[in-house]
């Protein structure tokens, strides 16, 4: 399904997950038109949860090299270790599903978002180049990254 981004087709998608899940009329099927049975259809939120977080790690992790380049410093050195730990995060993709969102790592977050040299590199998010192509701040990224969302 090809569209802009924001366009809906996520939607849709649970949508016909839904459909197929909990209507017997409707068959959940894989990509060669077989029908999958229900122990072969994966958890839907679970999925959903883990791919959220894997973007905000994302997003973060675009806006903390964006700091970087930008020469400046967060304002203590324990933003700066939280920070460089993020990296490493986003760079070990395969261990962001077993991060635990616990109240300190969400304040981590939170005080990270609230940085200066964080909202400045934010501001920049339209001019941000990065290296490699896949990457770039995802379409939804104003909704997630708020406090109220990452108290969450």
């Amino acid at each position: 399904m090809a569209g802009m981004g924001s366009a809906g087709k996520s939607t849709i998608i649970r949508h016909l997950k839904f459909l197929c899940t909990k209507n017997s009329n409707y068959k959940y099927c894989n990509e060669d038109w077989s029908e999958k049975k229900d122990e072969e259809i994966e958890c839907d939120d679970e999925i959903w949860k883990n791919k959220i977080r894997e973007n905000i790690i994302n997003a973060f992790d675009i806006f903390i090299k964006q700091v970087y380049k930008n020469e400046d410093k967060f304002e203590s050195e324990e933003l700066e270790v939280f920070a460089k730990s993020l990296e490493h995060l986003y760079a070990n993709k395969s261990e962001i599903p077993s991060v635990e969102m616990s109240d300190l790592f969400r304040e981590h977050l939170i005080n990270l978002l609230n940085d200066p040299a964080f909202k400045k590199a934010l501001a920049q998010k339209n001019k941000i180049q990065i290296d490699e192509a896949e990457r770039k701040p995802f379409d939804g990224l104003s909704y997630f990254l708020n406090e109220i969302k990452l108290k969450v």
